[in-house]
């Protein structure tokens, strides 16, 4: 019985790998898409309770959705810019 249990165990541990190896694999071969998706994710998530907070303190809620979206619009921009004069000083 002991060795039933640990050869499903082995072969569990196996499967496991074998599922991870084949996650990573497909998520390399999908970067391209999976790139932007995960940025916007995490750009959304960490702005998400801006405008909760903005609301909170007396701001009509379209008005922090909206100052909300121009800090992101802002911080994109900005990025951009000093992207840009990085390669213009290189």
């Amino acid at each position: 019985m002991d060795s039933v249990i640990e050869r499903s165990s082995i072969v569990r541990l196996l499967v496991a790998g074998a599922s991870i190896v084949i996650i990573v694999g497909g998520m390399k071969a999908a970067a391209s898409i999976l790139s932007p998706i995960l940025l916007a994710t995490i750009l959304a998530i960490s702005i998400a309770p801006l405008p909760n907070w903005l609301h909170r303190k007396g701001l009509p809620k379209w008005l922090a959705q909206l100052l909300a979206v121009l800090l992101v619009f802002v911080l994109i921009v900005g990025v951009g810019g000093l992207v840009a004069v990085s390669v213009y000083e290189l």
